[in-house]
Formats: C-alpha cells, structure tokens, sequence
C-alpha cells in the first residue's frame, strides 16, 4: 500500500482511472484505506495488547475493532468492483485473440481445457 498524499487527490486519480465507479465510492474506499493505515500504525507502535491508560491492565489495544472495520471495507469495494484499477501494471492481453480478451474480462484466467482425444 502505497502512501496516501491526500484524500482527494487520490480519490480523483482514481476516479480518473476509474470512470465506471461513481467517485462517492472511491472516497469511502479511500477513506477506509487511510483508517485502516492509521489504526494499524497504532497498533505497531503499541502492540495488539495494551495496557489500560488507568489501570495498566492489559487490554486489546482499542483500534483493533477499528482496524478489523476497515479491513471489510475495503474488501467489500474490492469484491464488489473487481474491475477497479489502482495505477499498477495492467495486464497485457493479446489483441488478435479475442476468445482471451472475452476471457479476461470475465475473470477467468486460462482458456477451458479442450478434451484430449487419443490418435490411434
């Protein structure tokens, strides 16, 4: 995960990358990705247990529950975007197979396994 500049300069990157997903979208993933990096740098800088800023007991550190919030967010966008695109190396398909191109846009990954017939 790279470092968020700020919100909205990202958020209009990848809306710019992105012109199928409503912009709204992208800001609550945006969002959830900079709550979640907040939470999980407290929770490396403090430990998942804690202890109790009164007591001294130890405690689960408080941004684990926020941290976990985060995180099914940001995977709820993902599974219900897959087409998002974040900038990196987008894969390269061949342009004169068109039963490929039709297959990767589909999510599937290789073409089906045509039966083997045995030569007699």
């Amino acid at each position: 995960m790279g470092e968020i500049k700020t919100a909205a300069l990202t958020v209009s990157e990848l809306a710019e990358l992105n012109p199928c997903i409503h912009p709204d979208v992208i800001t609550v993933f945006v969002d959830a990705l900079t709550v979640y990096r907040e939470a999980s740098e407290n929770i490396l800088k403090n430990g998942a247990v804690t202890g109790h800023p009164k007591t001294g007991a130890p405690i689960t550190n408080p941004y684990m529950p926020i941290r976990e919030k985060a995180s099914k967010s940001i995977c709820r966008f993902h599974r219900d975007n897959p087409q998002f695109y974040s900038g990196g190396p987008k894969p390269v398909v061949a342009s004169d197979d068109f039963d490929l191109q039709i297959g990767s846009l589909l999510g599937e990954t290789a073409r089906p396994k045509k039966p083997r017939t045995r030569s007699k």
